[in-house]
Formats: structure tokens, C-alpha cells, sequence
């Protein structure tokens, strides 16, 4: 079986590279933590820029529809860069299960500025004690909707983030909720973590969930 990238993937990889390695440095590292900065704008907007944060979007979204793979190359130079993006947030928390399980009026109202990096997701997962797949995070039904109760820890870029996938029980089992980061009943508190990029503790009451 052959392992090797094809000629596609080998480019997307040096690009990455090639973008890192030009934005991102160790004195401009020294310089936004200096400034209290904990994301990287002109890597972001340059990774975006270059059709690399829309990668694995489908194409009629604005992204290129490329695969899981390809994104996961992008990452990898993110990750050797020690680039503070919130790509493995934004791409891959929060595009691919929205470009594969969301309903029609979200994909395209939220994934082609996902595209261009200039709307940014994450998903809410980790609770303290809870199992993934049983959060103690509760949905509710009021009326014809729903409210989320609950809190997340450790959520990635959730400061930054525009819109999160949040996990909750339901009285039907567990399910995953789009929620507006600035909406009523959503409260953020920065949690920080030995990467020094600091993540953050969800607190939601009776938050509703986009449709």
C-alpha cells in the first residue's frame, strides 16, 4: 500500500510551510505575547488568504472540497510553527462537521466566511467528570425551541470564536447544538494552558441555539 502524498497534497503542504515560515517567528512570537496578543491576525488572514483554511470546505460553500487529509497537512505545519491560529478550531472542531451535518441555511450562512477566515467556530465538548458522549450540559425544549444549561471546559480559540458546536443531553440522548458566542445566557471566562494560548471556560444559561 502506498503512504506517500500525491502532488496535490505535497503542495499544500509547502505552502503552509512556505506561509509559515514567513509570518511566524520567534521574535514575532515574543512580540504579540508582549502584547497581550494571543492570535496570530496576519498568519490567519495569510493561511485564509492562500485558500488554506478553506481547504476541506466544499466548494460550492467558497472552500476548494478537498478532504480531512488535506486539512489535517495544513495543521501539521500550524503545529511545527507553533502558529497561535485557530485553525484545528475553526477547520476542524468546527467546518467539516458543519459542512457534513448541518442543515442547508447554516452551511451557507456561516461556512463561506469560515472560508476567508473571517468568521471563526469551535465546538464545546469537554465537561469535568462528564463523558463525551453524556454531558451534563441539558437541552431543553421551550415552545418550538431549545435552551442549553450547562458549562464546558477548555474550549479552543473560544474566546475568538463566532459560533460554537455545543454537545448537550436531551431527553432523547445526546446532540450537538450551533450556538451565537455573543448570544444572551452565553458567559466566556479565559482558561489558560501550557501552550500559552489560552482556551476557555463556556458557562450557558438557558442559551438558545441558532436554527
Amino acid at each position: 500500500m502506498d503512504f506517500t502524498f500525491d502532488e496535490e497534497q505535497q503542495a499544500v503542504r509547502d505552502l503552509a510551510a512556505q506561509i509559515l515560515d514567513g509570518t511566524v517567528a520567534p521574535e514575532r512570537l515574543r512580540s504579540l505575547e508582549a502584547a497581550g496578543e494571543h492570535m496570530d491576525q496576519v498568519s490567519w488572514k495569510a493561511l485564509a488568504d492562500a485558500g488554506l483554511v478553506g481547504i476541506a470546505i466544499p466548494d460550492e460553500h467558497g472552500g476548494s472540497g478537498l478532504g480531512f487529509l488535506e486539512a489535517c497537512l495544513v495543521l501539521e505545519q500550524v503545529g511545527r510553527h507553533v502558529a497561535p491560529v485557530p485553525y484545528y478550531a475553526s477547520v476542524v472542531l468546527g467546518a467539516l462537521p458543519l459542512a457534513r451535518f448541518g442543515t442547508d441555511e447554516q452551511q451557507q450562512r456561516l461556512l463561506p466566511a469560515v472560508a476567508t477566515g473571517e468568521l471563526i467556530l469551535t465546538a464545546a465538548l469537554l465537561e469535568s467528570g462528564a463523558p463525551p458522549d453524556s454531558p451534563r450540559t441539558t437541552a431543553q425544549r421551550d415552545g418550538d425551541a431549545w435552551v442549553l444549561t450547562g458549562a464546558k471546559d477548555f474550549v479552543a480559540a473560544g474566546l475568538d470564536a463566532d459560533h460554537m458546536l455545543v454537545s448537550a443531553t436531551t431527553d432523547e440522548g445526546p446532540a450537538l447544538f450551533l450556538i451565537d458566542a455573543a448570544a444572551p445566557g452565553v458567559a466566556r471566562e479565559r482558561q489558560l494552558v501550557t501552550n500559552q494560548i489560552p482556551e476557555a471556560r463556556v458557562v450557558l444559561d438557558r442559551a438558545r441555539p441558532r436554527r
